[in-house]
């Protein structure tokens, strides 16, 4: 390698930053997906044949970055391959860029993991025809079979060419590196479907087809095996440590998740910026969702773009906020940038104060554990099966509504997979089961014996109402735990239907009563129906008109619920669904009480034709034993992801509350919209709370973010744990003690103002 005089007066200083930067609290023996916490990659282009490596270099020292994604083959190559169809760099001419920068991380003692873009080339596909995937017309696509040629000869002859000559310590892949879950009806997919099930490949889409269902478990299964192919050839090629690590994504409909994550020692993930439904929030959900699988000692990172769109710089807030949502989650930070020159040059800074500190409080941010008592259970089959081809609507949305109404009220949670509710049962007090429609036996007598043994619940929408394909039963399968049951004869939810276009005013679609109109399991979003509170209270409103006969009067001692807190002026709050009706038994206490739709399209018209109905939209019991259970078949968590009501994220809120009976280690009063996760640190660093609060409060709006404005002050109360005395608290971010006081278990402080991010040590 041509080393230029800039290059060598940056090689001595980036030397050196290579051993400040390493992991404090990882052993430089470990292999490098144990010890590697800061990540960094720079997203070669065609166009980078003049790729000035010595300022490269001189921000990895400056971000004390110790691992790095490099671009190495497949649809691109930055070295000149032997493999027939590869192609090289437009710009590159002889210059073998790859083996440069590989030499460049081997001084800088930088670990390498080879990055490959699984997409053939136009070269590949004229090659080999049969490796593309085929409709069910006979006509060839331009995307690669799964099964085929492509992913099992030439991408792994390539993945063994570059380990050979580069030694990656492992292999990274763009997206989803080629995984198919769309039907293909070529040769070796015909072949292998016939020789697996005995039948032919389905015809279409179609949930209701046994042998689609087949094709969809078969498929699944064909994911994990080129997983383990893929792996097989690079830890033969490259020594045991040399894993195919792969790309995820950490979000709940993400398929084989679970599987996949059970195969790896360490997880990438393709999650590189918020979406204006899900909020930064959805980055520390990642890291839950991940390490909930993987295990809390694993390191889990996801690239974090400083661009957008790709030619520019995202604002420097929007990329830092995410950086410390991804943090919050035990996520650890990676840079990443599209280019090796930019004509703008405004992104070089934006990751350098969030790596700096993240490198200075880096024994705070591992070997730690989440405190939460409540858990959120999800399901892939669920996923799969119930969310069909809606998984957004179905499955997504009511889970984006708990986790929003958790943000936004500051409840502390984790995330459960159903196959693991044994595993955490003993960790929380109770489980929120958002529309789990889809369970096995097994998850339901799971949740049955977390309740028996005094485990508190929360259910919505359809939960344990179909089997593990989607089917509907014939009743709830915690039925006996609701207090509630399904009316024989009436339609599953199997989707919603957002308001039908085209109407002069979707707000006057008429569901009737329950499902009785509604159509084939449509759940609607954002209709006018709303839902009623008892006992009736607002006769008791003393500033507002009081109409002859239209307000019942009020028993003495009439009191709510405590899931009514804050409701006390109001009989009736807004829904936006319908809901179905259901029989009750005994000691089902119903809280609310669906109120059908009415006209709204003209002002006169807007008032109730059937303001009480006996459709019970949420319904409480308290269990013999003591365990409190909440059903609510209004889809309240789905109205709230999609409305943001603030009616709908209190009730959820108040309701998992209520459950858990109040039992929740961290409560924090104060201004603004504020993310708080709780952590308790183990092995050498046991005997230490670690709390994060992110200031997502100038967040809420569309993305991006672009200032940071500071809130406060906060009055936080942390249930102490296990060798955690209190005495000393210590705000990281601001860089000063807080005055702490400890008292039954618990100690308070005041954190006087957030800006992006603080991060509170209490030992």
């Amino acid at each position: 390698m041509k080393t230029t005089r800039r290059e060598f007066v940056v090689l001595g200083a980036a030397a050196a930053a290579s051993v400040a930067g390493q992991a404090q609290g990882a052993n430089v023996t470990d292999p490098w997906y144990r010890r590697v916490r800061r990540w960094g990659q720079v997203n070669i282009t065609e166009d980078d044949g003049n790729m000035d490596i010595g300022f490269w270099r001189r921000y990895m020292k400056d971000t004390y970055t110790q691992g790095t994604i490099i671009n190495s083959g497949g649809v691109v190559n930055y070295y000149d391959s032997r493999i027939p169809g590869a192609h090289k760099g437009l710009t590159l001419g002889n210059r073998d860029l790859l083996g440069e920068l590989v030499k460049a991380c081997a001084e800088d003692g930088i670990v390498y993991v080879a990055r490959m873009t699984n997409t053939p080339t136009d070269e590949i596909i004229k090659m080999h025809p049969e490796w593309m995937c085929q409709d069910a017309a006979g006509k060839r696509t331009n995307r690669a079979c799964m099964n085929g040629g492509y992913l099992y000869e030439w991408v792994p002859a390539q993945m063994k060419e570059i380990a050979v000559r580069y030694k990656p310590a492992g292999f990274a892949v763009n997206g989803g590196g080629g995984l198919n879950y769309q039907l293909c009806y070529c040769q070796v997919c015909t072949k292998l479907f016939k020789d697996k099930t005995g039948h032919d490949l389905p015809g279409a889409v179609n949930w209701k087809d046994p042998v689609y269902r087949d094709w969809v478990k078969w498929n699944a299964d064909q994911v994990i095996a080129l997983w383990d192919f893929q792996n097989k050839v690079t830890r033969t090629a490259g020594g045991p440590d040399c894993y195919w690590i792969g790309m995820t994504r950490g979000v709940v409909t993400e398929r084989n998740m679970l599987r996949i994550l059970e195969r790896s020692p360490v997880s990438f993930q393709d999650h590189q910026n918020r979406s204006d439904a899900s909020g930064f929030q959805q980055f520390t959900e990642d890291g839950k969702l991940t390490h909930g699988i993987m295990g809390w000692d694993k390191i889990v990172t996801a690239s974090q773009a400083l661009y957008g769109p790709r030619m520019t710089t995202k604002a420097a807030p929007e990329s830092q906020m995410w950086m410390y949502e991804g943090i919050a989650g035990s996520i650890s930070p990676w840079w990443h940038t599209i280019s090796a020159h930019h004509h703008d040059k405004r992104r070089y800074e934006t990751a350098l104060p969030v790596f700096k500190w993240h490198l200075e409080n880096e024994q705070y941010l591992y070997d730690r554990t989440p405190v939460a008592t409540i858990g959120i259970v999800y399901s892939e089959d669920n996923n799969v099966f119930y969310g069909r081809d809606d998984v957004s609507g179905n499955v997504e949305a009511p889970w984006r509504g708990w986790i929003n109404s958790f943000t936004r009220y500051r409840v502390p949670y984790i995330v459960i997979n159903a196959e693991h509710i044994e595993r955490y049962a003993h960790k929380v007090s109770t489980l929120v089961l958002p529309n789990l429609a889809a369970m096995t036996d097994a998850q339901v007598a799971a949740v049955k014996r977390f309740v028996a043994n005094g485990g508190n619940l929360v259910a919505t929408g359809d939960t344990s109402l179909h089997d593990p394909l989607g089917d509907a039963r014939p009743d709830y399968a915690l039925a006996d735990l609701f207090g509630a049951h399904w009316v024989s004869g009436s339609r599953p939810n199997t989707g919603y239907r957002a308001p039908i276009s085209g109407r002069s005013n979707p707000f006057d679609i008429d569901p009737g009563p329950g499902f009785a109109t509604a159509g084939e399991g449509e759940r609607p979003l954002g209709i006018n129906t709303y839902v009623r509170l008892t006992p009736e209270l607002r006769a008791h409103v003393a500033y507002s008109p009081h109409p002859k006969g239209d307000e019942p009067p009020v028993a003495p001692g009439a009191a709510r619920h405590p899931i009514f807190h804050g409701f006390d002026k109001t009989d009736a709050i807004y829904f936006g669904g319908v809901v179905p009706k259901l029989t009750t038994d005994a000691g089902t206490e119903v809280l609310l009480t669906f109120i059908p739709v009415a006209p709204v399209l003209q002002a006169e018209n807007a008032w109730w034709r059937t303001p009480k109905t006996d459709i019970q939209a949420m319904m409480v019991r308290t269990l013999p034993n003591g365990a409190r259970v909440v059903f609510m078949p209004a889809d309240f968590d789905r109205q709230y992801a999609s409305g943001n009501n603030p009616d709908h994220g209190i009730l959820l809120s108040n309701a998992v509350r209520w459950a858990a009976k109040e039992d929740l280690p961290l409560a924090i009063e104060g201004p603004g919209y504020m993310d708080c996760n709780l952590y308790q640190q183990t092995g050498q660093y046991s005997g230490r709370i670690v709390l994060h609060v992110a200031n997502l409060t100038y967040a809420t709006f569309r993305a991006p973010m672009d200032e940071f404005v500071p809130v406060g002050p906060f009055k936080v109360r942390v249930k102490l744990g296990k060798g955690v005395t209190g005495q000393t608290v210590k705000l990281l971010v601001a860089g000063q003690p807080a005055q702490s006081h400890v008292s039954n278990g618990w100690v308070e402080f005041v954190v006087p103002s957030v800006t992006g991010h603080e991060v509170v040590a209490i030992t």
